[in-house]
């Protein structure tokens, strides 16, 4: 998918030409409106099958309403995604056609339950919009702590509900056959999501420090060093982009904190190849404690590192507190950490 900077640029583009052209564009007519006090950058439309090309950008800096006029030439599916603090996330999907109008509203305090579709494919994008909630109850059950087998009981449950509910707004059997093969992907991801949540639940509790890595002149450094101290650990590495962008938050986190002894921040890269993080680590010139642990540490299955970047935090015992915890661009961090200070 394209990056968020090309994304934004695109977005604006596109904005200044739907806005500025005055001739009626055959396509489909597209309003929207976000109620409440606006945290939303922007919404994107996006032509999955065709190389995820931008085929509307709303930008709500300065309105909750907007309108605009997609250059849709065929009746298709479109994904929608919404942007905050430059954060991407998925809404949902969308029907569209030719000589259509279209509109949604929804509360940006709950997008997936509010959004409310009207129009021309109104049944059908209310049916899509049901679908995606229902998913993202799911998600959050997952979140908050479900066993597996709940979870399977969940999945048939809402897999019949949305099942019921194509038939009973009269959509087409193809467009059901479709969100439901999609709901089954979803839960077939959702169920290994699941597995590795609960693990991550389990090791909390546990002792989590009986790992040894390399600073930069290759001496061993043992995470057993930091006991007696809250220990906040930055995993990642020199091809992860979020890694890099998280860094500069991490400074400012390591700077809030560096008049206390209660509290050890690291940074740890799993890099495959030493050479590759200490080329990185020098010409960036990247601050605070840096360490390499590579991909055959057993830290790395210990702890289950897969989508990077990973935070953990132990307590003063080297027990863990979260196996995965709070990014330091998250505000609420600070506190967060500060309020175990206290204890």
């Amino acid at each position: 998918m394209k990056n968020i900077i090309l994304s934004s640029l695109v977005c604006l583009l596109v904005f200044v030409h739907c806005t500025t052209n005055e001739k009626p564009i055959k396509g489909a007519k597209l309003d929207i409106t976000i109620n409440n006090e606006n945290v939303i950058d922007s919404l994107i439309v996006y032509d999955k099958e065709n190389s995820w090309d931008i085929m509307g950008c709303y930008r709500f800096a300065d309105a909750n309403m907007i309108s605009d006029t997609l250059q849709v030439t065929q009746n298709k599916i479109y994904k929608m995604y919404f942007f905050t603090d430059g954060m991407q996330q998925e809404l949902g999907e969308i029907y569209l056609g030719p000589n259509s109008r279209n509109a949604f509203q929804m509360d940006k305090n709950d997008p997936y339950a509010s959004i409310n579709f009207q129009g021309t494919y109104a049944a059908i994008n209310n049916y899509f919009a049901y679908a995606r909630n229902i998913e993202n109850i799911l998600s959050e059950q997952v979140k908050n702590g479900i066993s597996q087998e709940d979870l399977q009981v969940e999945l048939a449950e809402k897999k019949e509900m949305v099942l019921q509910k194509g038939k009973s707004e009269q959509i087409s059997d193809s467009l059901v056959d479709y969100t439901k093969n999609k709901f089954e992907k979803f839960s077939s991801i959702l169920v290994k999501k699941n597995s590795k949540y609960l693990y991550k639940r389990s090791l909390i509790g546990t002792v989590g420090n009986n790992f040894v890595f390399q600073d930069a002149n290759k001496k061993p450094v043992s995470l057993q060093d930091y006991k007696g101290k809250y220990v906040y650990i930055d995993v990642w590495a020199t091809w992860c982009k979020p890694c890099k962008e998280e860094y500069v938050h991490l400074k400012d986190l390591e700077a809030y904190f560096s008049d206390t002894e209660a509290i050890a921040i690291l940074s740890v890269s799993i890099d495959k190849d030493f050479s590759t993080w200490y080329n990185y680590l020098t010409s960036a010139l990247l601050e605070g404690t840096q360490l390499h642990c590579g991909l055959e540490n057993p830290f790395v299955t210990f702890y289950d590192i897969g989508a990077l970047p990973r935070f953990l935090f132990l307590d003063k015992e080297g027990k863990v507190i979260s196996a995965d915890e709070i990014r330091p661009s998250n505000e609420r961090l600070k506190s967060y950490l500060q309020s175990y200070l206290k204890k």
